[in-house]
């Protein structure tokens, strides 16, 4: 609980007793181990050119960037010249890319460990892919989520813009019980963006500008593509629907 301190003495014989389980099978159990609302354990292990990169997530709700309520834990036998940029990358392109209900939080990690041990350099694009996998999975196992839906916003007038317009579509209710409840409701998609673009002098938003992809009942992803005619910058945010089991979890997270 958020204000709520740790049992200190609780928390110290736990780690001794964690330190003293180590073992180099043990990954799964560690996935195991951090889960807090998550239905599933997040990990992912990926080899290329003589290197392995391993990394162990969790993550359920109050995720929006920066991060989040969110653990990730990556291992590398590769050689690293620069791991901060390596990292930091990677994930602006996969965590800071997702929203489960536009909450952040007082918690995120995101650590990485690289030995060198392979000594070999980090293959271009391989940690990027590792934590791509997690950051879907995390969007997948939102609290009580169903769908993950993708939102790409094109024809934007700045960076900023493009990020803002996309994260108002990903983070509105509206949107999201729709995604829920595979309807394909693009009167939603457009006044979400309206929202995002208050102000603007704009040009009217029609079907024409919007697809979004067939939302029938056997289909877990929905894609959804915007054009807004304003300049050259685009933007993409993955987010999960809203439904009934985010309520009861989050109605009913102290008792």
């Amino acid at each position: 609980m958020i204000g709520v301190p740790l049992p200190i003495e609780a928390v110290l014989g736990g780690i001794d007793g964690a330190a003293a389980a180590l073992a180099p099978d043990g990954a799964g159990a560690f996935s195991d181990a951090i889960l807090t609302t998550d239905r599933w354990p997040k990990s992912c292990t990926l080899r290329a050119g003589g290197v392995t990169v391993s990394a162990q997530a969790k993550g359920g709700g109050m995720i929006q960037p920066n991060m989040a309520t969110m653990l990730c834990f990556v291992q590398t036998d590769a050689v690293l010249a620069d791991p901060d940029a390596a990292l930091r990358s990677a994930v602006d392109a996969s965590f800071e890319r997702i929203t489960v209900d536009g909450q952040m939080s007082t918690n995120d990690t995101v650590l990485l460990q690289a030995t060198g041990g392979a000594g070999a350099p980090l293959p271009e694009g391989l940690l990027d892919a590792v934590l791509l996998q997690l950051a879907l999975e995390i969007v997948a196992d939102g609290e009580g989520s169903s769908r993950v839906g993708r939102i790409q916003v094109e024809g934007a007038a700045s960076a900023a813009e493009a990020e803002r317009v996309a994260r108002a579509i990903a983070n509105s209710p509206l949107v999201k019980t729709a995604l829920f409840g595979r309807d394909p409701n693009w009167g939603r998609i457009a006044q979400a963006a309206g929202m995002a673009l208050a102000g603007e002098d704009l040009e009217e938003i029609g079907a024409g500008s919007i697809d979004a992809a067939e939302l029938a009942e056997e289909v877990a992803e929905a894609e959804i593509g915007l054009r807004l005619d304003r300049g050259d910058h685009a933007a993409h945010v993955y987010f999960s629907d809203l439904g009934h089991e985010y309520i009861r979890i989050n109605a009913e997270y102290t008792t």
